[in-house]
């Protein structure tokens, strides 16, 4: 098992208890999506709708567009999920899990 207290994850109980609690939730469908990590090349609304919430993918390399268009999908996943985003010329990481959110630039 691995010990998430120590690093690289550095999490508290509470954390853990979250991480714990979204896995015992999830679902097969669910589990196997979070494995994937597709490139992301359209911004068509449908698409991304189809690719993040139907396939629970655990991230996506977003290529064009901006951040608002993937909050308005990112509020709707159950489970978080990682967002690379390259937008003016800068990588953003985003990760955005269940109301907690974090931002990390590079």
């Amino acid at each position: 098992m691995v010990d998430l207290r120590k690093r690289p994850f550095c999490l508290e109980d509470a954390d853990i208890a979250w991480v714990e609690e979204t896995i015992r939730q999830m679902t097969l469908d669910e589990k196997i999506g979070q494995l994937f990590v597709p490139i992301g090349y359209s911004g068509d609304p449908g698409y991304l709708e189809n690719v993040l919430l139907s396939h629970h993918i655990g991230g996506i390399m977003y290529r064009c567009g901006d951040a608002a268009e993937m909050q308005v999908l990112v509020k709707q996943i159950r489970i978080g999920v990682v967002l690379a985003m390259e937008i003016e010329a800068r990588l953003h990481l985003r990760i955005c899990c269940l109301g907690k959110r974090q931002t990390h630039r590079f």
